[in-house]
């Protein structure tokens, strides 16, 4: 999985803002899309005309047509395995991605659908001796850009869309998650523990975030999304690098197939999360106050959904909560004075009871002194 997700993503969150009046023209461009994208490039479908030539451009543009929203879709659910026609033009990815998909009232629904970087066309030669290998520099070398089209989809399409978009319970859909993926037997990553977010964070020169509020409450999807790229990327790593392997790679070398099953089938969750996330965040709030529990050697929290959420029933979750042991009573002074007090008067009685036994009964005095030789020699011999 690449940083795509992350640039679409700052495109979509920021054109929503637009499109609602919350931020300015000169604000479209979010910094999360400014970090993987260089130059953006929109052509005609037909034509390969250049419609767009920047994020803003686009959001306003298609703002003018009375475009009013934005969501993601992945591009498995719009398009079948076959994926696009493949146009003169156009060289179309075949694997699955999340799709820009912008809604207007009436005029339809509108794909931002990537393209394929052209071949570079032009040969570049050095100059000078060849064996310098230097020459001219060239825009050809250039990787950070992105390339797109605008494609409108069908009345089939749209209503996969809003299938995708509907009766979402984030409580369920995060025990399914953790149920499939990060509790599975393949997910060797010891830390699978899920810690409750209030804001997206990407990693690039620093710690970026998706809101400028800093005042977001808790939102269980972007906790989990966080939690199950974390680990997608340490299993990707772990799988390359052999030494670094798990302390069991031959389970995982004898289970091939479902290893690789596996991890398909986690990177098409994923996708369907940040296309879950961008759209419904915002009902996947959750109160300050949770529970921790632990499942086997999975450490989790349970998110008690705030009532926006229609299907979720706050009785029917179950809640297990960690044995908590009662502290020991503070010892005060009173306390041990009394105790002292009655040591003192049973250690008198006992001594008291002997001295009056051996004035008494001669037996009793020749039992204590045996006694006492016995434990005597007893201590000499472990000397």
């Amino acid at each position: 999985m690449d940083d795509y997700w992350k640039f679409i993503f700052g495109v979509q969150y920021n054109a929503n803002l637009f499109f609602n009046n919350e931020i300015e023209y000169h604000q479209i461009k979010h910094e999360w899309s400014s970090f993987f994208c260089d130059v953006f490039l929109v052509r005609d479908y037909a034509t390969n005309t250049l419609l767009y030539d920047s994020i803003d451009g686009l959001v306003i543009g298609l703002f003018q047509q009375h475009f009013k929203s934005c969501s993601l879709y992945p591009f498995e659910l719009l398009f079948d395995e076959s994926g696009l026609n493949q146009k003169i033009h156009f060289d179309f990815p075949i694997y699955n991605y999340p799709v820009a998909v912008f809604k207007s009232m009436g005029f339809g629904w509108i794909a931002l659908i990537q393209i394929n970087e052209k071949l570079k066309s032009k040969e570049i030669h050095p100059l000078g001796d060849p064996r310098e290998f230097c020459g001219v520099s060239s825009s050809q070398r250039a990787s950070n850009n992105q390339l797109f089209t605008l494609i409108r989809l069908n009345e089939a399409q749209e209503q996969k869309a809003q299938a995708f978009d509907q009766h979402l319970d984030w409580m369920s859909y995060f025990n399914h998650i953790k149920a499939n993926f990060l509790e599975n037997r393949f997910n060797y990553i010891d830390d699978s523990g899920l810690l409750i977010a209030h804001n997206l964070f990407i990693e690039y020169h620093g710690e970026k975030k998706l809101s400028e509020e800093d005042d977001n409450p808790n939102n269980l999807a972007f906790s989990l999304l966080q939690r199950c790229i974390h680990v997608y990327e340490c299993l990707s790593q772990l799988h390359t690098n052999y030494h670094e392997r798990p302390p069991y790679p031959d389970f995982i070398d004898s289970h091939t197939e479902q290893y690789v099953e596996f991890t398909e089938q986690f990177e098409t969750a994923i996708i369907n999360l940040i296309c879950h996330t961008a759209n419904d965040y915002k009902n996947a709030k959750v109160k300050t106050k949770f529970i921790p529990i632990q499942k086997n050697k999975y450490i989790t929290y349970e998110a008690e959904l705030e009532p926006n959420i229609d299907e979720f029933n706050e009785d029917s979750t179950e809640i297990e909560t960690l044995p908590q042991k009662n502290p020991d009573l503070p010892i005060t002074g009173m306390r041990a004075i009394t105790t002292l007090l009655i040591l003192f008067i049973v250690i008198f009685l006992i001594v008291y009871g002997l001295f009056w036994m051996m004035r008494q009964y001669e037996l009793a005095k020749i039992t204590v002194i045996t006694t006492g030789l016995i434990i005597l020699l007893y201590l000499w011999s472990k000397k």
